[in-house]
């Protein structure tokens, strides 16, 4: 699939695609939230990416004692060395079309999981 780029080096993506993303990512965002509606608070663990990458190796550790696993020191030092410092912003590369970016917004304040999050 050709894509093109505009005058500010981002990719131009057919609406379409665009469309389809946005439905496959809230169907995801609908499977994640209605799990975690059905667990109890101590059966279910969320950390945004951002926090998670702000302090990786506590947020690792956290997470595998949520499951039940003590890590040693070098499993904990062997998954944060590949980590990226920040989250990728993959979004920005792409052109939004405005009603796409308003669409996105308006699903964003059903998922207390996503709360942390727009748009801009």
């Amino acid at each position: 699939m050709a894509y093109r780029k505009n005058d500010n080096g981002e990719t131009i993506v057919s609406r379409s695609i665009l469309r389809k993303e946005i439905e496959h990512y809230f169907r995801l965002a609908d499977v994640v939230e209605k799990t975690r509606q059905r667990l109890h608070a101590d059966e279910f663990y969320h950390v945004g990416i951002e926090h998670f990458l702000a302090n990786p190796a506590h947020e690792l550790q956290k997470l595998c004692e949520f499951i039940g696993l003590l890590p040693n020191e070098n499993y904990i030092e062997a998954c944060t060395s590949i980590l990226y410092n920040n989250p990728h912003r993959s979004r920005y590369k792409i052109y939004w079309p405005q009603d796409l970016i308003e669409r996105v917004s308006e699903r964003i304040p059903k998922y207390p999981l996503l709360q942390c999050y727009n748009v801009d």
